[in-house]
């Protein structure tokens, strides 16, 4: 016995022969069964805890790495997202900025940029695949751990008159139970979204 590298053959129907080095057309002996090789494909982020959060808008990158000649004898990778009710194809419109046109990626690109779209989720998850191989144990595919899609309304101000006192109160609206953001995430209160004469126009966000 001896390690052996399965080598980028993709293809069904293979067999594995052992001979002897002297006499290979009497000595030798070979797979009682066929078996298919297959590339690989990890999905590498979003890879967070339970507790990541997302937030509708945001840009966020899903990566992944690929073994094997996958979009030759696979082909393109296909990416989906979960947030409760099954998995749909996300809109090509949502990564990399509109530039993918035909909702599928070449598995060597390794990675896209996400707009996280509405709706929130406390349980949503990305999947990959290549080609038809949709299967997470006998296909070409990888899924991520869930994670959250939050969102925060301002609620109060608006906007106002430049020099209003006293100052209002500044109030926004959870979508999604926005509570206890993870390490990468702080709340960092409100910002100056807009600005015309006589008038501020501020927002709230999580970063």
């Amino acid at each position: 016995a001896f390690p052996w590298k399965v080598p980028d053959d993709i293809g069904a129907g293979v067999k594995i022969r052992v001979e002897d080095s002297t006499t290979p057309t009497t000595v030798f002996d070979e797979s009682d069964a066929t078996f298919n090789i297959k590339g690989k494909l990890a999905l590498t982020a979003p890879n967070a805890s339970p507790d990541k959060i997302y937030l509708v808008n945001n840009s966020k990158k899903i990566k992944w790495t690929a073994d094997g000649s996958i979009a030759a004898k696979h082909g393109n990778v296909t990416i989906a997202l979960d947030t409760g009710s099954g998995y749909a194809n996300i809109p090509s419109a949502q990564l990399n900025g509109g530039a993918v046109t035909n909702g599928s990626i070449n598995p060597a690109l390794g990675e896209v940029t996400w707009a996280v779209p509405d709706p929130v989720s406390e349980n949503a998850k990305i999947k990959v695949w290549a080609g038809t191989e949709t299967d997470l144990i006998t296909g070409v595919a990888s899924e991520s751990p869930t994670f959250k899609i939050q969102k925060l309304t301002l609620t109060q101000p608006g906007a106002m008159e430049v020099g209003t006192t006293p100052f209002p109160t500044i109030t926004w609206t959870p979508v999604g139970a926005v509570t206890a953001p993870d390490n990468d995430i702080e709340v960092k209160g409100v910002f100056l979204v807009g600005e015309v004469p006589g008038r501020v126009e501020l927002g709230v966000r999580l970063v």
